[in-house]
C-alpha cells in the first residue's frame, strides 16, 4: 500500500484499529521533480529521424517526400542532461506534439525520484 499524504494514512490508521490492526514496515518519502523545458521556435525543426535520409547515396541526403514546405516535426521525446552533457533521464509524450515554427514551445516533465 502507499499513501502519499499524511493526513490520509492516519485516517486509514484510524479506520483500520477500530477494526483490527495495522502496522508499517516502514517509509520512504518521495520526491517529485517538475523541469521546464524550453524549445525556441527556430530550434528543433528538422527531424533526427535516421529513415528520413538517403542512405543510397555517400551524401546522406534528405528524402524527397520530407523536404516540402509542409513537412512538420512532431516532439515525442524529451532528454534531460547534467552538466556534463550527460543523458540521465528520458520522457516519452503519451501522444506526439507538432512542433511550432511561429512560437516557443514549453515542456514540464515531471518524475518521482
Amino acid at each position: 500500500l502507499t499513501l502519499t499524504k499524511s493526513d490520509i494514512a492516519k485516517r486509514f490508521q484510524e479506520q483500520v484499529l477500530r477494526s483490527g490492526s495495522l502496522s508499517w514496515k516502514g517509509s520512504h518519502t518521495i520526491y517529485e521533480h517538475t523541469y521546464n523545458c524550453r524549445s525556441n521556435q527556430s530550434q528543433l525543426n528538422f527531424t533526427l529521424n535516421p529513415s528520413s535520409y538517403n542512405n543510397t547515396t555517400a551524401s546522406g541526403s534528405v528524402n524527397d517526400n520530407i523536404t516540402g514546405s509542409y513537412f512538420q516535426p512532431y516532439v515525442t521525446t524529451v532528454g534531460l542532461y547534467n552538466d556534463a552533457n550527460e543523458l540521465i533521464a528520458v520522457g516519452k509524450l503519451g501522444q506526439p506534439i507538432p512542433k511550432s515554427q511561429h512560437s516557443d514551445m514549453t515542456f514540464a516533465i515531471k518524475f518521482d525520484a
